[in-house]
């Protein structure tokens, strides 16, 4: 689907509809797949902690990490951002791994943006950063727009997405002023795609996927497989209720329609 109203003109990429836990087709993909799923797992401790340390919720920090790996897996096998793939640098502005940076949200100073894009790589540091621009965009939101999106896990996901929170929290304080049951809703792909499956993202974080190796190297999930088609917003901590009033016109970014 094409956006209008940008210089220069792009598509969303919609999500495949695969059953997160079923395997892919393609050896790369799938690849990318299972790297996600024991990255989360073996890293659960790590993200939860993160989450409590920031405010925010532990399902949206595993969520951009498995999104990421598989609905939008890379194509390329070089210069591959680290999991989350959070951006090193902006050519025209300040990135938000920068922001994070600057704001003391994340307990790394690197030099430039090669410097970053290598501590990036290291799952360690990106679930740091992950939780910081998580932090910063519900910041955003709590400071500008009075409303508390910590564990509102779509709306934190597509801000992660498509950034601009302190454009789109300065629409919603606009709405708030003429009708104050308005809310952000979540939109695009990442929030909506986590929300309906928030039930494997917690399985992840629990580790119960079994992973065995099969074969040269390739592996398969093993075990049950994780229900997903039952999940829904309401599993999240902080369901997302829909305001009141008519829709302000979407925020100036990546096309998001978090009203």
């Amino acid at each position: 689907m094409r956006r209008r109203g940008r210089l220069i003109a792009y598509r969303l990429r919609p999500v495949s509809g695969l059953d997160p836990s079923q395997p892919r087709r393609r050896r790369g993909r799938e690849r990318q797949r299972l790297g996600a799923l024991e990255l989360v797992a073996s890293q659960g401790a790590r993200i939860r902690a993160a989450a409590e340390r920031h405010g925010v919720a532990e399902e949206a920090i595993a969520g951009a990490i498995l999104f990421d790996a598989l609905e939008n897996p890379y194509l390329r096998p070089f210069a591959r951002l680290g999991p989350g793939k959070v951006r090193p640098g902006h050519l025209t502005r300040l990135s938000v791994a920068e922001l994070a940076e600057r704001a003391g949200r994340v307990p790394h100073a690197p030099r430039g943006a090669l410097e970053r894009w290598r501590l990036l790589r290291r799952p360690p540091a990106a679930i740091d950063y992950i939780a910081a621009i998580l932090s910063h965009h519900a910041a955003d939101y709590r400071q500008i727009a009075g409303v508390e999106i910590g564990e509102d896990v779509g709306v934190l996901l597509t801000l992660y997405q498509g950034g601009d929170s302190d454009l789109r929290a300065a629409q919603l304080a606009r709405r708030r002023a003429e009708d104050p049951a308005a809310v952000p809703l979540a939109a695009d792909e990442m929030g909506p795609w986590v929300e309906r499956n928030a039930g494997f993202v917690r399985a992840a974080l629990r580790g119960e996927p079994s992973i065995e190796a099969v074969g040269r190297g390739a592996r398969r999930v093993r075990s049950a497989r994780l229900q997903v088609g039952t999940s829904t917003a309401a599993q999240v901590r902080s369901p997302i209720a829909r305001g009141s009033g008519t829709p302000a016109p979407s925020a100036p970014s990546r096309g998001a329609e978090l009203r």
